[in-house]
């Protein structure tokens, strides 16, 4: 099964913030492979200035991605973004689209 709108159970049931939605949220489920902050910036400038309804923007971080990689690509953007603390510790049954990888 595919994550499709997946994404909405699972973020209220981690995060617990009912004014975050389908209506207004885009949920990012890749990222860059590189992290590029020229890239980031041009497909946040492009999303924002084309979906002008649009209130939040979730990056999904893929679990290899490194600390290191995340504070260079982001570092840029958080003036304007923040990271969501986790309200439960709900965590997705093996093969869920975000459940824990053995990979990651």
């Amino acid at each position: 099964v595919g994550a499709g709108t997946d994404w909405e159970d699972w973020f209220q049931k981690t995060f617990q913030d009912p004014s975050i939605d389908n209506k207004n949220a885009l949920w990012f489920s890749c990222l860059l492979v590189e992290p590029e902050t020229n890239a980031m910036a041009e497909m946040l400038r492009t999303t924002f200035s084309t979906m002008l309804e649009l209130e939040h923007l979730l990056l999904f971080v893929p679990a290899n991605t490194s600390e290191e990689e995340v504070t260079v690509l982001l570092q840029p953007f958080e003036t304007h973004f923040q990271q969501l603390e986790l309200a439960s510790t709900f965590s997705p049954p093996a093969g869920h689209w975000a459940a824990n990888s053995a990979v990651g």
